[in-house]
């Protein structure tokens, strides 16, 4: 069954690669998943590379990511909140892979970290991003919206969330 709104959808090693071989800049074990909608505008989820989800030649990372933060110390402002419970995180990014690359990117993750488990989070689970359309009424108003850390805690299904940005959900419970 093709998702809604588009109208194929294939899993291919990328461009670039030899198919008989896998060699290539993904190489063997990289695939992507491709979906074309009506228009046929190309979307692709590169997995175990650099390339985002959902992003096309039009992306630009830079603009949600500054939503994260600076310098580690911008993280210890944030706001933080909880969540019972969000059992699909199909659209959350992995946050050391997305961030690893960027200076202050492990510095930031960490000290998100430390501010999650000041609050209640007992350290377990995979620290992610979620990303916040701008429609929502989160931080400023821009065609590109912002960028929050998330994590489910293993043990018990809680997500935790950290957002330079208040968050105006009332679901949400905030942590002071």
């Amino acid at each position: 069954m093709a998702a809604r709104g588009f109208s194929a959808c294939l899993l291919d090693r990328g461009p670039d690669t030899d198919r008989a071989n896998g060699k290539g800049p993904y190489g063997p074990d990289h695939f992507r998943l491709v979906y074309f909608d009506l228009s046929l505008v190309k979307v692709s989820l590169y997995i175990g590379k650099k390339e985002l989800m959902g992003m096309d030649k039009n992306a630009r990372p830079e603009n949600m990511l500054w939503s994260l933060g600076e310098t580690p110390d911008d993280v210890r402002d944030f706001f933080v909140y909880s969540y019972h419970f969000i059992d699909d995180r199909l659209f959350f990014l992995n946050a050391r892979e997305t961030l690893g690359e960027y200076s202050n990117g492990l510095a930031i993750i960490d000290e998100t970290e430390k501010l999650l488990k000041k609050h209640g989070w007992e350290g377990d689970g995979v620290l992610e991003l979620l990303w916040l359309p701008p429609f929502i009424g989160v931080g400023v108003e821009d065609t590109y919206g912002v960028a929050c850390f998330h994590v489910k805690q293993s043990n018990n299904g809680t997500s935790w969330f950290a957002s330079k940005f208040e968050l105006p959900f009332e679901s949400l419970e905030r942590h002071m």
